[in-house]
């Protein structure tokens, strides 16, 4: 190759950078991760009776946003027409999605349960007591991770029935 043939692919790439924000799977991946929030807003404000938009954003809760977020990468990438399920990068995705599950459970728990020792020894000193503000659990359960992949199984399929041929 040479230096114009090497100019006009990155001017190629750059083209599409620009248009990158149409992707499908980009746009599939925010869009189940937004909406998985506004889930997590609606199912607080009828366990709680009253709608607070903080919990929408905070960690934990049912359904798991960012269990939804990576498993629409996943089922975006399976159910696709030109990649599907023996596709390598369905492998890729499935595995980096197991590995944001898992920490969002096991890694978080540890956290949780360090809160805890802390939240113990603050206890026992009043001047940290009074001025430590402990925030509550920012770990997933498993119900919450289960309903974040059922949340992104449903959400690609509406997804890509409304919207497939829309975005590239």
């Amino acid at each position: 190759m040479n230096i114009y043939d090497n100019f006009i692919m990155l001017k190629d790439q750059l083209i599409n950078f620009i248009y990158s924000p149409l992707n499908r799977l980009l746009i599939l991946a925010v869009t189940a991760q937004v909406f998985s929030m506004f889930m997590k807003l609606i199912i607080n404000a009828i366990k709680s009776k009253k709608i607070s938009y903080k919990k929408m954003a905070t960690y934990g809760g049912m359904p798991s946003s960012h269990t939804a977020f990576v498993m629409a990468v996943v089922f975006g990438i399976g159910f696709d027409k030109q990649l599907g399920w023996r596709d390598p990068l369905f492998t890729v995705s499935l595995v980096l999605a197991m590995i944001v599950i898992i920490d969002a459970v096991r890694l978080r728990g540890t956290v949780d349960r360090l809160k805890d020792i802390i939240k113990q020894l603050v206890k026992k000193d009043k001047d940290l007591n009074d001025s430590t503000v402990i925030p509550k659990n920012i770990a997933h359960t498993a119900s919450e991770v289960i309903g974040g992949v059922v949340f992104a199984f449903f959400y690609t399929i509406i997804f890509y029935l409304f919207f497939y041929n829309i975005f590239k």
